[in-house]
Protein backbone atom coordinates (compact mmCIF):
# COMPACT_ATOMS: atom_id res chain seq x y z
CA UNK A 1 0.00 0.00 0.00
CA UNK A 2 1.55 3.22 -0.74
CA UNK A 3 2.04 6.39 1.05
CA UNK A 4 -0.54 9.39 1.02
CA UNK A 5 2.33 11.33 2.39
CA UNK A 6 3.85 13.89 -0.26
CA UNK A 7 7.16 12.91 -1.99
CA UNK A 8 9.50 15.67 -1.43
CA UNK A 9 12.91 15.18 -3.66
CA UNK A 10 15.71 17.08 -1.89
CA UNK A 11 18.52 18.01 -4.18
CA UNK A 12 20.66 18.75 -0.95
CA UNK A 13 23.41 17.24 1.01
CA UNK A 14 23.23 15.20 3.42
CA UNK A 15 27.16 14.70 4.78
CA UNK A 16 26.93 17.77 7.58
CA UNK A 17 24.27 17.05 10.27
CA UNK A 18 23.02 20.83 10.68
CA UNK A 19 21.94 20.65 7.30
CA UNK A 20 19.60 17.49 7.65
CA UNK A 21 18.25 18.71 10.82
CA UNK A 22 14.89 20.04 9.59
CA UNK A 23 14.26 17.08 7.28
CA UNK A 24 15.26 14.58 9.72
CA UNK A 25 12.04 16.30 12.35
CA UNK A 26 9.68 16.44 9.39
CA UNK A 27 9.81 12.69 8.69
CA UNK A 28 6.68 11.46 9.77
CA UNK A 29 4.92 13.88 7.63
CA UNK A 30 6.57 13.83 4.30
CA UNK A 31 8.31 11.07 2.21
CA UNK A 32 11.69 12.30 1.44
CA UNK A 33 14.28 11.23 -0.80
CA UNK A 34 17.55 13.12 -1.32
CA UNK A 35 19.82 13.57 -4.63
CA UNK A 36 23.53 15.36 -4.10
CA UNK A 37 26.54 13.21 -5.20
CA UNK A 38 26.92 12.76 -9.00
CA UNK A 39 28.12 9.07 -8.66
CA UNK A 40 27.52 6.85 -5.35
CA UNK A 41 31.18 6.23 -5.58
CA UNK A 42 31.48 9.73 -4.47
CA UNK A 43 29.32 9.33 -1.35
CA UNK A 44 32.02 9.58 1.54
CA UNK A 45 29.26 9.31 4.02
CA UNK A 46 25.75 10.00 4.84
CA UNK A 47 24.02 11.17 8.30
CA UNK A 48 20.30 9.66 6.43
CA UNK A 49 19.01 6.60 6.00
CA UNK A 50 16.45 7.90 3.45
CA UNK A 51 16.69 6.85 -0.03
CA UNK A 52 19.49 8.68 -2.35
CA UNK A 53 19.64 8.99 -6.04
CA UNK A 54 22.71 10.12 -8.09
CA UNK A 55 22.75 12.21 -10.96
CA UNK A 56 24.79 10.11 -13.35
CA UNK A 57 22.36 7.78 -13.13
CA UNK A 58 20.35 9.35 -15.17
CA UNK A 59 20.50 11.15 -19.05
CA UNK A 60 17.36 13.56 -18.81
CA UNK A 61 16.08 15.50 -15.77
CA UNK A 62 13.11 13.85 -17.32
CA UNK A 63 14.06 10.27 -17.11
CA UNK A 64 15.04 11.19 -13.55
CA UNK A 65 11.53 12.52 -12.78
CA UNK A 66 10.04 9.49 -14.30
CA UNK A 67 12.16 7.39 -11.83
CA UNK A 68 11.29 9.52 -8.46
CA UNK A 69 7.91 10.85 -9.37
CA UNK A 70 8.20 13.50 -6.81
CA UNK A 71 5.61 15.58 -5.63
CA UNK A 72 7.75 18.76 -4.98
CA UNK A 73 11.46 19.20 -5.45
CA UNK A 74 13.53 21.31 -2.77
CA UNK A 75 16.95 22.94 -4.16
CA UNK A 76 19.75 23.92 -2.37
CA UNK A 77 20.56 26.32 -5.21
CA UNK A 78 19.56 26.26 -8.98
CA UNK A 79 23.41 27.66 -9.92
CA UNK A 80 24.42 24.23 -11.73
CA UNK A 81 23.50 23.60 -15.01
CA UNK A 82 22.06 20.11 -14.02
CA UNK A 83 20.08 21.61 -11.49
CA UNK A 84 18.99 24.09 -13.92
CA UNK A 85 17.46 21.41 -16.07
CA UNK A 86 15.68 19.57 -13.30
CA UNK A 87 14.12 22.82 -12.59
CA UNK A 88 12.71 23.53 -16.18
CA UNK A 89 11.73 19.83 -16.25
CA UNK A 90 9.60 20.18 -13.18
CA UNK A 91 8.28 23.51 -14.67
CA UNK A 92 6.93 21.74 -18.06
CA UNK A 93 5.48 18.71 -15.62
CA UNK A 94 3.74 21.25 -13.08
CA UNK A 95 6.06 19.80 -10.55
CA UNK A 96 6.38 22.86 -7.38
CA UNK A 97 10.06 23.36 -6.94
CA UNK A 98 11.81 25.26 -3.77
CA UNK A 99 14.74 27.18 -3.04
CA UNK A 100 15.51 26.61 1.00
CA UNK A 101 17.41 29.44 2.28
CA UNK A 102 20.42 27.65 4.28
CA UNK A 103 22.45 30.19 5.71
CA UNK A 104 22.48 34.42 6.29
CA UNK A 105 22.82 35.58 2.53
CA UNK A 106 24.83 38.70 1.49
CA UNK A 107 24.39 41.15 -1.16
CA UNK A 108 25.01 40.25 -4.63
CA UNK A 109 28.20 42.69 -4.62
CA UNK A 110 29.70 40.69 -1.43
CA UNK A 111 29.62 37.35 -3.96
CA UNK A 112 30.77 39.26 -6.93
CA UNK A 113 33.56 40.64 -4.78
CA UNK A 114 34.34 37.04 -3.39
CA UNK A 115 34.17 35.50 -6.17
CA UNK A 116 36.77 37.69 -8.28
CA UNK A 117 39.24 37.75 -5.10
CA UNK A 118 38.84 34.09 -5.23
CA UNK A 119 40.30 33.76 -8.63
CA UNK A 120 42.64 36.74 -8.22
CA UNK A 121 43.57 34.28 -5.42
CA UNK A 122 44.32 31.38 -7.66
CA UNK A 123 45.97 33.52 -9.96
CA UNK A 124 48.48 34.75 -7.38
CA UNK A 125 49.34 31.16 -6.60
CA UNK A 126 50.07 30.70 -10.83
CA UNK A 127 46.74 28.32 -10.48
CA UNK A 128 43.79 28.20 -12.51
CA UNK A 129 40.60 27.70 -12.12
CA UNK A 130 39.61 23.70 -12.56
CA UNK A 131 35.80 22.46 -12.48
CA UNK A 132 34.83 19.98 -10.00
CA UNK A 133 33.70 17.86 -13.22
CA UNK A 134 36.33 15.32 -15.32
CA UNK A 135 35.50 15.89 -18.87
CA UNK A 136 33.02 12.61 -18.60
CA UNK A 137 30.80 14.46 -16.51
CA UNK A 138 31.23 18.28 -18.08
CA UNK A 139 29.69 16.61 -21.09
CA UNK A 140 27.05 14.43 -19.50
CA UNK A 141 25.56 17.44 -18.13
CA UNK A 142 25.60 19.46 -20.95
CA UNK A 143 23.84 17.05 -22.65
CA UNK A 144 21.71 16.76 -19.18
CA UNK A 145 20.96 19.99 -19.59
CA UNK A 146 19.96 20.10 -23.49
CA UNK A 147 17.60 17.53 -22.62
CA UNK A 148 15.50 19.89 -20.87
CA UNK A 149 14.18 20.46 -24.22
CA UNK A 150 10.49 19.26 -25.50
CA UNK A 151 9.32 20.01 -28.99
CA UNK A 152 6.32 21.58 -27.18
CA UNK A 153 8.40 23.52 -25.42
CA UNK A 154 11.83 25.15 -26.97
CA UNK A 155 12.65 27.35 -24.23
CA UNK A 156 14.92 24.95 -22.68
CA UNK A 157 16.99 25.20 -26.21
CA UNK A 158 17.17 28.90 -25.90
CA UNK A 159 18.04 28.72 -22.36
CA UNK A 160 21.07 26.34 -23.31
CA UNK A 161 22.32 28.73 -25.98
CA UNK A 162 22.27 31.66 -23.80
CA UNK A 163 24.36 28.92 -21.24
CA UNK A 164 26.84 28.51 -24.07
CA UNK A 165 27.31 32.22 -24.46
CA UNK A 166 27.06 33.56 -20.77
CA UNK A 167 30.13 31.00 -19.89
CA UNK A 168 32.01 32.23 -22.45
CA UNK A 169 31.52 35.84 -21.68
CA UNK A 170 31.56 35.35 -18.32
CA UNK A 171 34.20 32.37 -18.12
CA UNK A 172 35.18 31.76 -14.14
CA UNK A 173 32.58 34.33 -12.82
CA UNK A 174 29.62 32.21 -11.59
CA UNK A 175 27.88 35.14 -9.98
CA UNK A 176 27.76 37.59 -13.60
CA UNK A 177 27.03 34.03 -15.34
CA UNK A 178 23.95 33.66 -12.81
CA UNK A 179 22.95 37.21 -13.18
CA UNK A 180 22.95 37.01 -17.04
CA UNK A 181 20.59 33.76 -17.16
CA UNK A 182 17.90 35.15 -14.50
CA UNK A 183 14.60 33.33 -15.60
CA UNK A 184 12.36 30.56 -15.12
CA UNK A 185 14.85 28.22 -15.53
CA UNK A 186 17.14 29.51 -12.36
CA UNK A 187 14.04 30.79 -10.25
CA UNK A 188 12.29 28.14 -8.08
CA UNK A 189 8.06 28.35 -7.88
CA UNK A 190 8.59 29.69 -4.64
CA UNK A 191 11.67 30.87 -2.76
CA UNK A 192 11.61 29.84 1.30
CA UNK A 193 13.19 32.39 3.29
CA UNK A 194 14.40 33.40 6.68
CA UNK A 195 13.06 36.81 5.96
CA UNK A 196 11.92 38.59 2.78
CA UNK A 197 14.88 41.63 3.89
CA UNK A 198 17.52 39.39 3.78
CA UNK A 199 16.40 37.83 0.35
CA UNK A 200 18.06 40.40 -1.55
CA UNK A 201 20.46 38.40 -2.94
CA UNK A 202 17.22 36.42 -5.07
CA UNK A 203 15.65 39.99 -6.51
CA UNK A 204 19.03 41.11 -7.62
CA UNK A 205 20.77 38.10 -9.06
CA UNK A 206 18.20 35.94 -9.87
CA UNK A 207 14.72 38.76 -10.26
CA UNK A 208 12.80 37.33 -7.95
CA UNK A 209 9.99 39.33 -6.99
CA UNK A 210 8.52 39.84 -2.92
CA UNK A 211 5.76 37.18 -3.52
CA UNK A 212 7.98 34.47 -4.83
CA UNK A 213 8.99 34.91 -1.32
CA UNK A 214 7.42 32.63 1.94
CA UNK A 215 9.24 33.86 4.72
CA UNK A 216 9.68 30.89 7.26
CA UNK A 217 12.26 32.38 10.02
CA UNK A 218 15.64 29.96 10.52
CA UNK A 219 14.66 26.39 10.52
CA UNK A 220 17.86 25.48 11.26
CA UNK A 221 18.14 27.64 14.55
CA UNK A 222 14.96 26.11 15.98
CA UNK A 223 16.96 24.48 18.50
CA UNK A 224 18.39 27.30 20.27
CA UNK A 225 15.47 29.04 21.27
CA UNK A 226 13.70 26.06 23.06
CA UNK A 227 15.79 25.96 26.03
CA UNK A 228 17.40 28.20 29.01
CA UNK A 229 21.04 28.46 29.70
CA UNK A 230 21.71 26.03 32.49
CA UNK A 231 25.07 27.89 33.72
CA UNK A 232 27.87 29.58 32.70
CA UNK A 233 30.54 27.71 31.69
CA UNK A 234 34.21 28.32 32.18
CA UNK A 235 35.44 29.23 28.41
CA UNK A 236 35.13 31.74 25.81
CA UNK A 237 33.87 30.14 22.77
CA UNK A 238 35.18 31.03 19.29
CA UNK A 239 32.61 30.25 16.25
CA UNK A 240 35.42 29.09 13.68
CA UNK A 241 35.03 29.82 10.10
CA UNK A 242 37.84 28.03 7.51
CA UNK A 243 39.24 31.10 6.21
CA UNK A 244 42.96 29.24 5.75
CA UNK A 245 41.44 26.01 4.28
CA UNK A 246 38.99 24.79 3.42
CA UNK A 247 38.31 20.79 2.83
CA UNK A 248 36.11 21.01 -0.04
CA UNK A 249 36.99 20.99 -3.74
CA UNK A 250 37.91 23.78 -5.54
CA UNK A 251 38.06 25.78 -2.20
CA UNK A 252 41.06 27.87 -1.12
CA UNK A 253 41.42 30.10 1.73
CA UNK A 254 42.06 33.71 1.96
CA UNK A 255 44.34 33.70 4.96
CA UNK A 256 47.74 32.45 5.37
CA UNK A 257 48.00 29.42 7.82
CA UNK A 258 50.26 31.42 10.34
CA UNK A 259 47.36 34.06 10.11
CA UNK A 260 44.75 32.29 11.66
CA UNK A 261 47.10 31.01 14.20
CA UNK A 262 48.14 34.36 15.45
CA UNK A 263 44.25 35.17 15.35
CA UNK A 264 43.80 32.28 17.47
CA UNK A 265 46.37 32.92 20.13
CA UNK A 266 45.41 36.16 20.79
CA UNK A 267 41.87 35.08 21.92
CA UNK A 268 43.64 32.07 23.84
CA UNK A 269 45.94 34.50 25.52
CA UNK A 270 42.92 37.12 26.61
CA UNK A 271 40.95 33.75 27.93
CA UNK A 272 43.69 32.22 29.90
CA UNK A 273 44.40 35.80 31.40
CA UNK A 274 40.41 35.26 32.68
CA UNK A 275 41.26 32.77 33.75
CA UNK A 276 39.44 30.52 31.36
CA UNK A 277 39.10 27.96 28.68
CA UNK A 278 38.94 28.73 24.73
CA UNK A 279 36.56 26.13 23.26
CA UNK A 280 36.52 26.34 19.51
CA UNK A 281 33.56 24.77 17.39
CA UNK A 282 35.32 23.98 13.99
CA UNK A 283 33.30 24.92 10.94
CA UNK A 284 32.60 21.12 9.02
CA UNK A 285 35.17 21.90 6.34
CA UNK A 286 37.25 22.25 8.87
CA UNK A 287 36.93 19.23 10.60
CA UNK A 288 40.36 16.40 10.33
CA UNK A 289 42.52 19.89 9.63
CA UNK A 290 45.66 20.30 12.60
CA UNK A 291 46.85 23.05 11.75
CA UNK A 292 45.02 24.72 14.15
CA UNK A 293 46.91 26.45 17.23
CA UNK A 294 47.39 23.58 19.46
CA UNK A 295 47.50 24.65 23.08
CA UNK A 296 46.36 22.79 26.55
CA UNK A 297 44.09 25.86 27.13
CA UNK A 298 42.33 24.88 23.97
CA UNK A 299 39.64 22.56 22.93
CA UNK A 300 38.32 22.27 19.41
CA UNK A 301 34.80 20.21 18.97
CA UNK A 302 34.10 19.07 15.57
CA UNK A 303 29.93 17.56 16.12
CA UNK A 304 28.80 19.45 19.51
CA UNK A 305 25.51 20.62 21.29
CA UNK A 306 25.98 24.10 19.55
CA UNK A 307 23.26 25.63 21.47
CA UNK A 308 24.60 24.64 24.69
CA UNK A 309 28.07 25.52 23.83
CA UNK A 310 26.49 29.32 22.94
CA UNK A 311 24.31 29.15 25.83
CA UNK A 312 26.90 28.83 28.77
CA UNK A 313 29.74 30.19 27.39
CA UNK A 314 31.34 33.19 28.95
CA UNK A 315 31.21 35.44 25.56
CA UNK A 316 31.47 34.29 22.11
CA UNK A 317 33.88 35.31 18.85
CA UNK A 318 33.42 35.22 15.54
CA UNK A 319 32.99 36.74 12.16
CA UNK A 320 30.09 35.83 9.50
CA UNK A 321 28.83 32.54 10.40
CA UNK A 322 25.00 32.10 10.79
CA UNK A 323 25.27 30.51 14.30
CA UNK A 324 26.11 34.51 15.23
CA UNK A 325 22.66 35.09 15.09
CA UNK A 326 21.30 33.19 17.85
CA UNK A 327 24.69 33.73 19.83
CA UNK A 328 23.74 38.01 19.28
CA UNK A 329 20.41 37.04 21.20
CA UNK A 330 21.90 34.26 23.81
CA UNK A 331 24.51 35.80 24.78
CA UNK A 332 27.44 38.31 23.99
CA UNK A 333 29.67 38.54 20.96
CA UNK A 334 32.54 40.20 19.63
CA UNK A 335 32.95 40.06 15.55
CA UNK A 336 36.20 40.39 13.66
CA UNK A 337 35.98 42.06 10.26
CA UNK A 338 37.54 39.88 7.81
CA UNK A 339 36.16 41.02 4.74
CA UNK A 340 35.99 44.79 3.13
CA UNK A 341 32.24 44.54 3.98
CA UNK A 342 29.72 42.43 5.72
CA UNK A 343 26.11 43.63 5.92
CA UNK A 344 25.26 41.28 8.43
CA UNK A 345 28.41 42.30 10.53
CA UNK A 346 27.78 46.45 9.74
CA UNK A 347 24.55 45.94 10.76
CA UNK A 348 24.92 44.29 14.22
CA UNK A 349 27.94 47.03 14.74
CA UNK A 350 25.43 49.65 13.70
CA UNK A 351 22.60 48.62 16.25
CA UNK A 352 24.96 48.28 19.29
CA UNK A 353 24.67 44.31 19.70
CA UNK A 354 28.24 43.63 19.76
CA UNK A 355 31.79 45.10 19.59
CA UNK A 356 33.73 44.61 15.85
CA UNK A 357 37.47 44.53 16.07
CA UNK A 358 39.80 44.10 13.23
CA UNK A 359 41.11 40.32 12.48
CA UNK A 360 44.29 41.39 11.96
CA UNK A 361 44.85 44.70 14.40
CA UNK A 362 43.69 43.68 17.73
CA UNK A 363 45.28 43.29 20.49
CA UNK A 364 43.90 40.81 23.95
CA UNK A 365 43.37 44.28 25.79
CA UNK A 366 40.93 45.28 22.83
CA UNK A 367 38.92 43.01 24.17
CA UNK A 368 35.77 44.14 26.08
CA UNK A 369 32.17 42.39 26.25
CA UNK A 370 31.33 45.34 28.15
CA UNK A 371 31.72 47.69 25.41
CA UNK A 372 28.46 47.27 24.37
CA UNK A 373 24.41 47.04 26.11
CA UNK A 374 21.72 45.36 23.91
CA UNK A 375 18.52 46.94 23.94
CA UNK A 376 15.52 45.40 23.19
CA UNK A 377 14.45 47.83 19.97
CA UNK A 378 17.78 46.89 18.44
CA UNK A 379 17.30 43.27 19.18
CA UNK A 380 13.93 43.65 17.22
CA UNK A 381 15.67 45.18 14.04
CA UNK A 382 17.71 41.84 13.93
CA UNK A 383 14.55 40.22 14.11
CA UNK A 384 12.86 41.79 11.70
CA UNK A 385 15.51 41.76 8.97
CA UNK A 386 17.54 37.68 9.84
CA UNK A 387 15.19 35.69 11.77
CA UNK A 388 11.35 36.86 11.32
CA UNK A 389 10.68 35.25 14.63
CA UNK A 390 12.70 33.57 17.26
CA UNK A 391 9.95 31.02 18.79
CA UNK A 392 11.78 28.18 17.72
CA UNK A 393 8.92 26.96 15.47
CA UNK A 394 10.24 27.67 12.00
CA UNK A 395 10.22 23.95 11.01
CA UNK A 396 6.59 24.13 11.69
CA UNK A 397 6.45 27.22 9.14
CA UNK A 398 8.35 24.83 6.64
CA UNK A 399 6.30 21.76 7.60
CA UNK A 400 2.77 24.03 6.40
CA UNK A 401 4.49 25.67 3.12
CA UNK A 402 4.96 22.55 1.86
CA UNK A 403 1.76 21.26 3.12
CA UNK A 404 -0.15 23.73 1.54
CA UNK A 405 1.79 24.19 -1.67
CA UNK A 406 -0.65 26.58 -4.28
Amino acid sequence: MGSDKAKILLVWGYHRKGWIEPFEKLKKDFDFVYLDHLERADEEQSLVDLPRYYWMDYKSPYQLLDDIQPDRVIFMSITRSNAMALNQACRHRRIKTYILQHGILHPFSFYLENNQKEMSHLREQGKKWQSALNKKQQWHFLFFLLRAMRWNNLNPYFFFLRFLIGKKVHGENLQLLLKSLASEATRPHKYLVFTKENAGLFKERDGAKDSDFIELGNPFLDDFFQEPAQDIGQYYLLIDEPLAYMNDPNAEGFFKQEEVIEFQRKLNDFARSKGKKLYIKLHPYSYGNDFYLQDENIVHFEDADTPKLIREASGIFGSTSTLLIPAIFLNKCILFKIWDFSEFAADSQQWGLVQSLDFHRFSKEDINFEAFEKRKEQLQLMIDKYMYRIDGKAIERLKEALQHAD
